[in-house]
């Protein structure tokens, strides 16, 4: 148990709590950097595991929608990188951005 925290509070504190509420802000459109990591993922899956295993009441049910959303996330991410053209700030003042793709190539 002692690891788990240990985990979260020095390697990546935006995996304490379940993450839905990160997730649910992420899918209407906020910006939120950090949160859907490779060590982000990692911590999540091994606090998970630690946690469960140390008899904690822990729902499994929102880490296992964070813990896929960051998965389905990496994984679009590294598909779309060959197709990836640039980046462009759409609203200055939202930090709003959108995806230019090379549609040649799709």
């Amino acid at each position: 148990a002692l690891l788990g925290v240990c985990m979260i509070q020095f390697i990546a504190p935006s995996c304490s709590g379940s993450g839905l509420p990160e997730n649910k802000c992420y899918l209407n459109g906020s910006t939120m950097p950090g949160l859907f990591t490779k060590k982000t993922l990692g911590v999540r899956v091994a606090t998970s595991i630690l946690a469960n295993a140390a008899g904690f009441p822990v729902g499994r049910e929102g880490p296992t929608v964070t813990i896929g959303s960051n998965l389905a996330f990496l994984v679009s991410k590294w598909l779309a990188q060959p197709y990836l053209k640039e980046w462009v700030e759409v609203n200055h003042e939202a930090r709003a951005c959108a995806l230019m793709v090379d549609e040649q190539r799709l």
